[in-house]
């Protein structure tokens, strides 16, 4: 089945009643046409007037792409759940998918008998573009794990300096590159960053190459990742 919205708003409180306690307020649901995830959460940052920051306007995305079994849907849903209360709760993980998030993750699985796991079972959904297209890349290291933007060709430089006043970065990288894998990402115009598992991302980046930004162009590095 494909998600809709009346299925969704009916999914999360019925999830939230069972799983979590009644203790989260319903969010806003958008239905996209993403070829990058199932379901995601999604949240915008800003600095409090003592240096923190905080996260707000949340909403949970669908994409409608995808037909999926009906379990495997729910499952979803109490996926991006568990994000959605782990960060309106403002609680701490070691990653996006850490030691907080599969505790309740397993909690769950054994006590309703669920299958929710930290990413889709059936990778290949994603894997169905598989032209080589040029992109520049951003990875993007923030307080709860590993996110990245692919940016569109005339907003590589907008994204690059704007980035830094969205979000709480540790740090960036840059790259260009023209592995397949990236294409499920939206060629961004704004300074989105898309989380992601560091380990599904490090084996794409192999023949990247680096790029460096001194706050006005880009260079180019000579040699691949992987070199």
């Amino acid at each position: 089945m494909k998600a809709t919205l009346p299925y969704l708003r009916e999914r999360f409180e019925h999830f939230n009643h069972l799983c979590f306690g009644g203790r989260l307020t319903m969010p806003v649901f958008q239905l996209t046409t993403a070829k990058s995830y199932i379901g995601q959460v999604r949240f915008h940052n800003r600095r409090r007037p003592d240096g923190t920051w905080e996260k707000y306007d949340f909403s949970l995305n669908f994409s409608r792409r995808f037909d999926l079994p009906e379990e495997d849907l729910d499952d979803i849903i109490i996926h991006e759940m568990i994000h959605y209360f782990i960060d309106t709760q403002n609680l701490h993980d070691t990653s996006t998918h850490g030691r907080l998030f599969r505790k309740m993750m397993n909690e769950i699985n054994s006590r309703y008998q669920r299958h929710i796991s930290v990413s889709y079972p059936n990778r290949e959904i994603f894997d169905t573009d598989t032209l080589q297209r040029p992109a520049v890349i951003c990875v993007s290291h923030l307080d709860n794990g590993t996110g990245i933007t692919v940016c569109s060709s005339s907003r590589i430089l907008h994204i690059a300096r704007n980035l830094p006043l969205r979000y709480h970065l540790l740090s960036t990288s840059w790259y260009y590159t023209t592995d397949p894998y990236f294409n499920r990402f939206p060629h961004s115009r704004e300074p989105i960053i898309y989380h992601i598992e560091e380990s599904d991302l490090q084996q794409h980046l192999t023949n990247a190459i680096p790029l460096q930004f001194d706050g006005q162009k880009f260079t180019r590095k000579h040699k691949p990742v992987g070199e």
